[in-house]
């Protein structure tokens, strides 16, 4: 008879906690060791949940585990999204700020070439007029060397005489 009381122990034992308990075990491994979100999220505590004695109350204690895992995976997916959106943000500002830089010493330089050619111009009118303006000055100055030589201008009294 202690045979069979031993077998019907071991039979119970096996039936109502030893399978609880490698479930609850298997389960805080996968949660615990899994590189894998979608085999933790498949992971069934039910028929851990409906029992009535400690191992139910693993089995909650193990639920909020697994819950408070999946927020947490959660929040490092948004906040992964966030940093990128974030990065992809800045890029097209730099962008836009580096056209925005280029347009405007593209403005700069069109406006200092207008500037170099407006000068260029000025300066060869410039060099037009002192050019005419030495030659009126040297055909005036022949001019009245011309007159002085031949004895046509005489000065008397302050003022400037013909003598013919």
């Amino acid at each position: 008879m202690l045979p069979t009381v031993g077998f019907l122990v071991t039979f119970l034992y096996r039936k109502y906690i030893g399978r609880s308990l490698s479930q609850t075990i298997g389960a805080m491994k996968q949660l615990t060791g899994s590189d894998e979100d979608e085999e933790v999220e498949r992971l069934d505590l039910n028929a851990l949940l409906e029992r009535s004695d400690e191992i139910s109350q693993v089995g909650r204690a193990l639920e909020i585990f697994l819950k408070n895992y999946l927020d947490k995976k959660s929040l490092e997916k948004e906040r992964k999204e966030a940093s990128m959106q974030a990065k992809a943000q800045r890029k097209t500002e730099m962008k836009q700020l580096a056209n925005a830089f280029k347009q405007r010493v593209q403005s700069v330089i069109e406006y200092v070439a207008e500037a170099s050619v407006s000068l260029k111009n000025t300066s060869e009118g410039m060099t037009n007029i002192a050019k005419h303006s030495a030659t009126l000055t040297g055909n005036t100055s022949e001019t009245v060397s011309v007159v002085n030589n031949k004895g046509g201008f005489q000065k008397s009294g302050g003022s400037d005489r013909s003598i013919s």
